[in-house]
């Protein structure tokens, strides 16, 4: 950690109104010493063409709030790092203008694991939830650290496959690090910081707020070196997850559904636009091969019952309405693994959806 008379000046300066990263290091390479900056005149601070809301903050700086990062920061697993710190996640570094400053709550190491970004509605169809955590459960037995929002819906179930994993995991916060959003995942952030970690580039106290969680979804796909959107409508933020992603020149996976379902909306939008279509997991392996990733450990690690392929699903499907219930027990395949194979098949045209199940078509 840096003296603590330096982290106090930049704590204070990342507190400043109208202050972002780019601001940040103008002002730092301005100022070297940044208690330079605070002490002094109006004169100089009109010649940086600061804005009238600034020149007011840096006369009187929040140093109440300071302290409270400070006191935050000497609890048990609670640090505050910036650009020079070995621990700052070397992907993130890479961006246009990184945050100057990261609030981190639980395990340092997990900012430089290989990060893999699992995104989507914050409300999505049940089949949505079981395929992100199905995904992320396999994921994170794959190698890769799943980075997500802490939202409801799809974050929370990316999140959750990991930890049934047994893996770390990483949730990017919209809010100041000392308070999660939403309430009802306060359970699952406490999860999250034992095995993983809670990171927000907000001080402490900060609340939720619309502005932030664009933010938000810049350090995600950011820290990752892909961003897979599980069920999205087209107004959706994980959109702007993905536009960032695109951005900063990492991939972006897409998993098509029904096109009769809004929020497989934004989805079929990606894909449109370039995004790779994933139907299993190998799709993701094969775009990041360069990770050292063996697509070939997944049927290792594979927990289902039964490894039935495609043709033989098919068999248990008949001309007549077959339900996804009856699937399950002809098969003894879990949810995730039927709906991804249901799914292949109807792209394939093979069978179709309709009301109470799928029919078989050819």
């Amino acid at each position: 950690m840096k003296h603590p008379k330096e982290l106090a000046y930049q704590l204070a300066l990342w507190r400043a109104p109208e202050v972002g990263a780019a601001t940040f290091c103008k002002l730092q390479r301005a100022f070297p010493r940044l208690a330079d900056l605070f002490n002094a005149s109006h004169r100089d601070w009109e010649a940086l063409r600061l804005k009238a809301p600034l020149i007011e903050y840096l006369s009187k700086p929040n140093w109440h709030g300071v302290e409270n990062d400070i006191k935050w920061s000497e609890g048990k697993d609670c640090s505050i790092i910036g650009l020079n710190s070995s621990h700052y996640p070397r992907l993130l570094k890479e961006i246009t203008s990184p945050p100057p400053l990261l609030f981190i709550r639980g395990d340092l190491q997990v900012l430089n694991q290989l990060q893999l970004a699992i995104v989507g509605s914050r409300k999505p169809t049940p089949w949505g939830k079981q395929i992100a955590g199905d995904f992320a459960k396999r994921l994170s037995n794959l190698g890769f650290c799943i980075t997500s929002g802490l939202a409801l819906g799809i974050d929370g179930a990316s999140h959750q496959g990991a930890l049934l994993a047994k893996k770390a995991t990483l949730a990017v916060l919209g809010t100041g690090i000392d308070r999660i959003y939403p309430r009802q995942h306060q359970a699952l952030a406490h999860q999250i910081a034992e095995r993983g970690a809670l990171l927000s580039l907000f001080p402490t106290g900060v609340p939720p707020d619309h502005t932030h969680f664009p933010r938000r979804n810049r350090l995600i796909s950011g820290m990752s070196v892909g961003t897979l959107v599980v069920e999205a409508t087209l107004g959706s933020g994980s959109l702007i997850t993905a536009r960032h992603a695109v951005n900063q020149g990492r991939e972006v996976f897409a998993i098509p559904g029904s096109i009769a379902s809004p929020q497989s909306a934004g989805c079929h939008a990606l894909i449109q636009q370039g995004a790779k279509c994933v139907t299993k997991i190998e799709d993701i392996l094969i775009e990041l091969s360069q990770y050292g990733v063996a697509s070939s450990n997944e049927e290792k690690l594979s927990k289902d019952k039964s490894k039935l392929a495609e043709n033989d699903l098919i068999q248990q499907i008949g001309y007549e309405i077959t339900s996804i219930e009856t699937l399950i027990t002809r098969t003894g395949l879990s949810f995730g693994a039927i709906m991804t194979k249901l799914l292949s098949l109807e792209m394939a045209g093979r069978i179709q959806s309709v009301s109470g199940g799928y029919i078989r078509v050819k």
